[in-house]
């Protein structure tokens, strides 16, 4: 049966940049200019990925310039460069990698291109929640969730959404800069990046205690009593459902909103 929508995932990594102090000059304390990275890096995501991909039998993948490659070629054209930036189609599915360094985490987004695809979650996360830099997981519909990040006024008129409930404020910046955009700020699906983790929902989600430390332990003992939701763990992970409610629109927002306040408060 072919649905009529299609998810996504995202998946959030620890990522950022160790400085080494070196001493004190005038008082204030020196760091070395030479860096280190920790956490994960696209490289070793995207290998993962080909190894999903080929357990399904994919072996393909094209680029969003079009070109048309073999998952290990690009996987050794990234490895060489040591960096994994182009996005790729495969499977029925697009991925893309990227990082915020000012937030100490990376992203891998997984979108369904086909609406006949019925792609199992658990099993697609299930590689990545044994990576020690694994801090969270969550599948949403991708288009409720693009909509419901959306501040560009102009493309709710382009793409003929409603904007009758749209509420519109300024950017804040000063003129010439100040335009109009839409006020996300009471969406229960808006996405906040947070140090170390993203404040976001979806109908299934997977946390790990990198997720909880900074979000709070407290929270991780009251999800397990609230009855809202079908809580468990697996090893260290811990994985909140919706109970088979997917989040479409506004008519699951006040499970939606429930499930925000459990998490974030």
């Amino acid at each position: 049966m072919k649905k009529d929508f299609r998810e996504r995932l995202d998946v959030v990594f620890a990522y950022g940049v160790t400085q080494k102090k070196i001493g004190l000059v005038d008082g204030s304390v020196v760091f070395e200019e030479a860096a280190e990275n920790f956490g994960v890096d696209g490289v070793s995501v995207f290998k993962k990925i080909v190894e999903y991909l080929k357990s399904k039998n994919v072996f393909n993948c094209t680029t969003i310039d079009g070109d048309f490659v073999s998952l290990d070629g690009f996987y050794s054209k990234i490895k060489k460069s040591g960096k994994w930036v182009i996005p790729v189609n495969a499977g029925g599915m697009s991925f893309r990698f990227g990082s915020v360094l000012d937030r100490e985490h990376c992203f891998l987004v997984v979108q369904e291109i086909d609406f006949n695809l019925n792609t199992n979650w658990d099993e697609l996360v299930s590689i990545f929640c044994d990576e020690i830099f694994f801090v969270q997981a969550w599948v949403s519909n991708a288009e409720f969730n693009f909509w419901q990040n959306q501040t560009d006024v102009d493309l709710f008129v382009k793409k003929g959404v409603s904007q009758s409930d749209l509420k519109i404020i300024s950017n804040g910046l000063p003129p010439p800069l100040d335009i109009s955009i839409v006020d996300i700020s009471s969406n229960p699906g808006r996405r906040i990046l947070r140090d170390g983790y993203v404040e976001a929902i979806g109908r299934k989600m997977w946390l790990s205690d990198l997720f909880w430390k900074p979000v709070g332990f407290e929270r991780k003992i009251k999800i397990f009593k609230n009855d809202n939701f079908i809580v468990r763990e697996k090893g260290s992970i811990v994985i909140v459902e919706t109970d088979g409610i997917c989040f479409l629109d506004d008519a699951s927002r006040g499970k939606q909103l429930s499930l925000r306040e459990a998490l974030y408060g």
